[in-house]
């Protein structure tokens, strides 16, 4: 699929209806998504790229998991995240699982980790939810999040 080098800020909002536009403007502003371009004034307008859409998916995704925009700014500004969406390389599974703790037998765990026992990309054809052991945690198709930026961009 051939994409448009540019996005605007009306463009996203359309893509992606329940992001606001003022959430979207703080993403940037505090480094969670770095658009193309900042605005040269005030009433300026960012200009962002394909990769950005799959990335604001992915925050997206992240955020409906209920992690913290804290965590989520952590998880993005990571290397390996920056070279996958650089590649483009989206047949990846991101892994994020935290340790279950406490009593067996309740049917919620005492406690949850404050951080993932595993976090990473594994390719989707490796993915596997058996290998992951007594864990809980969120799991984002990167190629689903293409696909469906591919299809609202039609």
């Amino acid at each position: 699929m051939n994409h448009k080098n540019e996005y605007h800020h009306r463009d996203i909002l359309k893509i992606f209806p329940e992001i606001k536009a003022r959430s979207l403007i703080h993403w940037a502003e505090i480094g969670v998504i770095t658009p193309l371009s900042e605005p040269e004034n005030r009433g300026g307008k960012r200009v962002y790229s394909y990769q950005n859409l799959i990335e604001i998916a992915f925050i997206r995704q992240l955020l409906k998991h209920d992690l913290s925009l804290k965590e989520v700014k952590r998880i993005v500004g990571k290397k390996k995240f920056r070279d996958v969406i650089n590649t483009g390389n989206y047949d990846l599974v991101f892994v994020y699982t935290v340790r279950l703790g406490g009593a067996r037998s309740s049917k919620k765990p005492l406690f949850v980790s404050n951080w993932p026992m595993r976090e990473g990309f594994i390719p989707r054809e490796n993915f596997r939810l058996d290998v992951l052991g007594q864990a809980s945690g969120m799991f984002v198709n990167l190629a689903y999040l293409k696909e469906f930026v591919d299809h609202a961009l039609l």
